[in-house]
């Protein structure tokens, strides 16, 4: 399933959702007016064409290849995970000593 379809039909927060009647993306249903005056909100392409990613809103090129080169190896700068693994680690707490 999609990412969006997973939105829209399977995620315990479906209520919330509503597809975009111009790209297809499920958008939350508060943020819709918003979402198609933005530039982020353009007509969804065919099939063959490729998709959007709904994270970064990038064109990928088609089929599940596409897919794997923007997540895995162009690491979609809007997946949460990508970001995550980016983050520095920190390490334990500075420690003061008493004089």
């Amino acid at each position: 399933a999609t990412y969006s379809n997973h939105l829209l039909t399977e995620c315990a927060k479906s209520a919330d959702y509503v597809e975009c009647g111009t790209c297809k993306m499920a958008v939350l249903a508060s943020n819709l007016e918003d979402h198609q005056k933005s530039k982020d909100c353009q007509a969804a392409l065919k099939p063959e064409e490729g998709s959007r990613c709904p994270l970064c809103f990038q064109q990928i090129p088609p089929w599940e290849d596409g897919w794997k080169a923007h997540l895995l190896d162009q690491k979609c700068p809007a997946n949460p995970r990508t970001n995550q693994a980016q983050m520095p680690t920190q390490g334990p707490p500075a420690t003061t000593t008493k004089k």
